[in-house]
């Protein structure tokens, strides 16, 4: 399961839904080695919305920002990576959200687990 956000097209974070169609992995375990018969991805709880900076919308700069999330068993978010992004301007908004996105644990046969999961955030000219 991915989350995104359409930024710019005010989506607000409780809409956030599905984006099964950007051909991103699936939630993953974060501990070498471990297996799970029955995996259930982190639901986001809250997020705030990035920032679309004014000069990259002048630029008519779109795009989705791609980050691979480290999700803790209480749901905070560890670690943030940058898989992509059309613009480093579009960049830090979106690590300052996802590092202060809340999300219901992932669960492994019910119990809660540490997971990587891949977040994007579309930046769209409206």
């Amino acid at each position: 399961m991915f989350m995104t956000a359409c930024v710019g097209a005010s989506t607000p974070p409780d809409k956030l839904g599905t984006a099964m169609n950007l051909n991103l992995p699936s939630p993953e375990l974060a501990i070498p080695g471990a297996t799970c018969t029955d995996l259930t991805a982190p639901k986001l709880r809250h997020a705030a919305h990035p920032d679309y900076p004014p000069e990259v919308r002048e630029d008519r700069v779109s795009g989705r920002v791609v980050l691979r999330l480290h999700v803790l068993s209480d749901g905070s978010v560890r670690e943030v990576q940058v898989i992509s992004s059309p613009d480093d301007r579009l960049t830090p908004g979106a690590l300052r959200v996802a590092r202060g996105a809340k999300f219901k644990p992932a669960l492994c046969n019910g119990t809660p687990v540490e997971v990587f999961q891949y977040h994007v955030f579309t930046y769209t000219l409206m």
